[in-house]
């Protein structure tokens, strides 16, 4: 018998960091998280055996008597706390019966009765994640907007494993669709970070346990067999399967470019006149806009039969030379990169076949107690010119 409470707050937070490594279907052991007791506190195990994730839960009222671990299913307890007002939860497990009771009622008499795999059956990893070298911690903020931004350049699938990954390189963050798409992100926090492969269908998780661990660093960690994030006490961990693949080409530099010609736009009226535009369009094939580069000024009209017409101001960045510069791109294309962008303005440089967006700016970092903390950064993002207008 083991008999503990926790308060909701930590419950929440343990329940959500292991369910970023369960199982979605069905009803077997890798749906479940294994609750151990060490050292005083409860610890959250839970695998489908790529992903894996740990988690403390501080406890009081503890009461221990033979078997002092069971497993439980996370998501159903989250369910349970959703309708719950109370501030502490008590637990109750039998491991006769294996029957695990959760008072969570505003009766304090009642309860409600959950079944617990045998706890040998479970995957243990706990030596192993224990065991990872770390890498470096880098500032939580930082590292989930570099994640979020290289996402926008991934493909929406795995078909090609070798663009199905953030790379960061030489302190650089780089991401790519293999074709139309190229991203760079470059910040202080993550120079000195070795090679290291994040797999894409991770990267919603790792922004995810960011968010819940709420820290002011991550920590960044691996072994032969797997890459994790953790916080810098160990408390709370999130791991998956190493990606075992070449680092691609990445056409793409985090330095100005030498360009045929260069605008400074206001991102922010880009993007409504692009919205505008793109009312114009009686299918769902990706219109092209055509952009001319004048001085000071910034034209453009649809690449279609019955076409439109939009202007705005802009900044030259190079000289107007008697040809104007001219480039297509796709209106989703061009929207969708600009949405990953953070400050009001953005530099965009055109070359031959592609342009390339620079954005040189910095994140304010809040501090409590002190001042925000600037954090510099460079994003660069590359999109290939629509080859027919």
């Amino acid at each position: 018998m083991i008999q503990f409470s926790a308060t909701t707050p930590h419950l929440k937070k343990a329940l959500s960091v292991v369910s970023l490594a369960l199982t979605d279907t069905g009803d077997t052991v890798n749906t479940h998280a294994l609750f151990e007791m060490k050292n005083g506190k409860i610890w959250l195990y839970s695998t489908d055996e790529d992903k894996r994730a740990i988690a403390s839960l501080p406890i009081s009222d503890l009461q221990v008597e033979g078997e002092s671990r069971f497993t439980a299913n996370p998501k159903k307890i989250q369910s349970l706390l959703i309708g719950s007002a109370n501030d502490i939860i008590r637990f109750e497990y039998d491991h006769e019966s294996k029957t695990l009771k959760v008072y969570a009622s505003e009766d304090s008499a009642s309860f409600l009765s959950f079944a617990s795999y045998d706890p040998d059956d479970f995957l243990t990893f706990d030596q192993e994640m224990a065991d990872a070298s770390e890498l470096k911690a880098i500032n939580a903020e930082v590292f989930q907007i570099g994640i979020k931004y290289i996402q926008g350049f991934l493909p929406n699938d795995d078909k090609n494993k070798k663009f199905a990954n953030l790379y960061i390189v030489d302190g650089v963050m780089y991401g790519s669709n293999g074709s139309s798409k190229v991203g760079a992100f470059k910040c202080a926090d993550i120079e000195g970070v070795p090679s290291l492969i994040l797999r894409r269908q991770m990267l919603s998780q790792v922004v995810t346990f960011i968010e819940k661990v709420a820290g002011t660093d991550i920590v960044v960690k691996e072994t032969d067999k797997i890459t994790m994030v953790s916080t810098p006490d160990g408390d709370y961990s999130f791991g998956f399967r190493r990606a075992i693949v070449d680092v691609p080409n990445m056409p793409i530099k985090v330095e100005i470019p030498t360009a045929d010609g260069g605008v400074n736009i206001n991102r922010g009226i880009m993007l409504k006149k692009l919205k505008r535009l793109a009312l114009t369009n009686a299918t769902r094939e990706d219109m092209g806009i055509h952009l001319v580069v004048g001085t000071n000024e910034l034209a453009m009209d649809t690449a279609v039969e019955r076409k439109s017409y939009e202007k705005m101001a802009c900044t030259n960045i190079t000289p107007v030379g008697e040809i104007p510069v001219e480039f297509t791109l796709k209106c989703e294309s061009f929207r969708d990169i600009l949405d990953l962008y953070q400050a009001s303005n953005l530099d965009i440089y055109i070359l031959k076949t592609r342009c390339i967006f620079y954005s040189e700016a910095s994140l304010l970092i809040e501090v409590t107690g002190s001042e925000p903390v600037k954090k510099p950064f460079i994003a660069v993002g590359l999109l290939t010119q629509a080859k027919s207008v």
